[in-house]
């Protein structure tokens, strides 16, 4: 990943379903802005890798219905 996630601008376009994600979508987890890097589904539901601003990589594992704020970056 060139680009940082810190430098950038965003801004809220619209609440997702978990299904609906894709890699590189920009959602908020836990209070921060993280980019999707992977989105594979389990039998009850979903894990989502993704990366911070530090570029640290975590997983989190979701239900079927989980929604994320879904943000694009402002140009």
């Amino acid at each position: 990943m060139a680009d940082t996630i810190k430098n950038m601008d965003f801004i809220l376009a619209d609440v997702l379903n978990v299904d609906q994600l894709e890699p590189d979508d920009y959602i908020m987890i836990d209070g921060d802005i993280v980019q999707v890097l992977n989105i594979a589904s389990l039998k009850d539901g979903y894990v989502i890798s993704f990366v911070n601003d530090f570029g640290e990589e975590d997983l989190i594992e979701v239900d079927d219905y989980a929604k994320f704020d879904w943000y694009v970056v402002e140009e």
